[in-house]
């Protein structure tokens, strides 16, 4: 079937819309997934902006892949203004900042709690607004793709912080979408199972808890920063022109099964909640 004259400019139109020439902001670029989303998006053709808490990893990536570096505590609303202020005009925001922490509810400290939500969701949010008024600003539009997690609809004892945190960033992502949507701003998340990272290398390490988890894994591995990588770059490219507001998994079948126990259900027995009193 031949295309007519308009159907044609409308597909090489299309095709222009949203290269990936334009500079992309990368939170938490400077290890684990992020390194892996700035080594992706510049294989792409993107000018890259690696922001993270640790200046000197930063510079590593950003040499690596012909960006610049910026130190970045995205917990810190005035530093992210700083930072994003002195940008250029984005096309792209990858949210991929955040850290982890394993305690019973009964024993997380008050501290604890707002460090992972203060890197999680509250550094998602201070992100994106700095992100969106650059793209609103100048009247540019373009892509957000956050990092949730399998963890914001699976729960798993022991995470409760950073679990509530994911699933703040999975509605934060949809309504963003809905907002942004006129402005031709598109919000999506990724929502990675296990991935072989530095959050993750404690229990990766042990070869019974990889065996014990692969099983429980459709696909039968441990995922790696490439795999996420790979789909947040088709979210922020024109093949994704028309999805917003989506949170995808990306955990080898993972979440179509229970996932494995992290703990027995011996460690939380009455007995052992109190121990942690």
């Amino acid at each position: 079937m031949q295309l007519s004259l308009s159907q044609q400019a409308s597909t090489a139109e299309r095709r222009n819309e949203m290269s990936m020439a334009g500079l992309f902001a990368v939170t938490g670029g400077g290890s684990g997934i992020g390194r892996g989303v700035c080594r992706r998006l510049a294989e792409e053709g993107a000018r890259v902006a690696v922001l993270d808490a640790n200046g000197s990893t930063a510079e590593e990536v950003a040499k690596e892949v012909g960006g610049e570096a910026h130190v970045l505590d995205v917990s810190d609303p005035a530093a992210v203004g700083e930072v994003f202020g002195v940008l250029g005009p984005l096309q792209g925001l990858v949210t991929c900042a955040g850290i982890s922490d394993v305690t019973p509810i009964v024993a997380m400290a008050a501290q604890t709690w707002r460090q992972v939500v203060g890197v999680q969701l509250d550094g998602t949010f201070f992100c994106l607004q700095a992100a969106a008024r650059n793209m609103v600003g100048h009247g540019t539009g373009g892509t957000i793709v956050n990092t949730a997690s399998i963890n914001a609809t699976f729960g798993h004892r022991g995470l409760s912080a950073y679990s509530a945190a994911k699933a703040g960033i999975a509605m934060l992502t949809r309504v963003a979408a809905l907002e942004f949507a006129q402005a031709g701003i598109r919000v999506n998340a990724v929502a990675p199972g296990i991935v072989e990272t530095g959050m993750t290398a404690e229990v990766v390490q042990d070869p019974d808890f990889v065996r014990t988890w692969s099983a429980g894994i459709p696909l039968g591995r441990i995922g790696q920063p490439d795999d996420v990588a790979d789909v947040v770059a088709f979210l922020c490219a024109p093949q994704s022109r028309w999805v917003t507001g989506q949170v995808l998994a990306v955990d080898g079948g993972g979440s179509l099964r229970a996932e494995p126990k992290m703990f027995s259900d011996e460690a939380w027995s009455l007995m052992a909640l109190q121990a942690q009193l």
